[in-house]
């Protein structure tokens, strides 16, 4: 029986990993005889899958700390400025168009906090790149999430979790300012 990329249970991993060990030792599984080497093994893996699965499945961020820290650090340039759903907005002179960005960030050998960070400005990176793109100065109304109902929050980002990724998805409105002259 060979694993397959679903989602299996611990007690499924668990047995497998039993079955293999014992028909790779040659011994046959009468009524639950085991060896000290196999039910030790046994142990020892399940409890190292339960530390690798234990994640918060989705965490939220602050994005106005992210966004400060990352103009400081040289991420981002601040030329383009970030105004989510709800927060006050300069005045607009058009709304040019929709705006989204997804971005992943590995999680291996990093805290979901600081996956969720990574991903985060991974997103608004692209965000940035894509509004100098079309000509805008801002982009406001920004929510996080997926769906149909991304969530709208002035103070709060979402990101998903998962053993191997985080993940942020930003959507919001591209748009120029008002009484700003165009770049020559």
């Amino acid at each position: 029986m060979a694993l397959t990329a679903q989602r299996l249970s611990k007690a499924q991993i668990a047995g497998w990993v039993v079955r293999q060990l014992v028909y790779a030792r040659g011994i046959e599984l009468g009524c639950c005889q085991m060896t000290r080497f196999s039910t030790s093994f046994l142990l020892v893996f399940c409890s190292v899958t339960s530390l690798a699965f234990a994640r918060e499945p989705e965490l939220l961020l602050d994005p106005e700390t992210v966004i400060a820290e990352s103009v400081h650090d040289g991420r981002l340039d601040g030329s383009i400025s970030f105004h989510f759903f709800g927060q006050p907005t300069p005045a607009l002179a058009a709304r040019i168009g929709d705006a989204s960005a997804g971005d992943h960030a590995r999680t291996l050998g990093k805290s979901a906090q600081q996956s969720c960070r990574v991903a985060l400005v991974e997103a608004l990176t692209e965000l940035q790149t894509e509004a100098r793109a079309s000509g805008a100065d801002v982009i406001v109304d920004l929510r996080s999430g997926k769906g149909e109902a991304p969530m709208a929050s002035a103070s709060q980002v979402h990101c998903r979790t998962g053993r191997m990724m985080a993940t942020v998805e930003l959507r919001g409105t591209f748009a120029k300012l008002a009484g700003k002259k165009p770049a020559r």
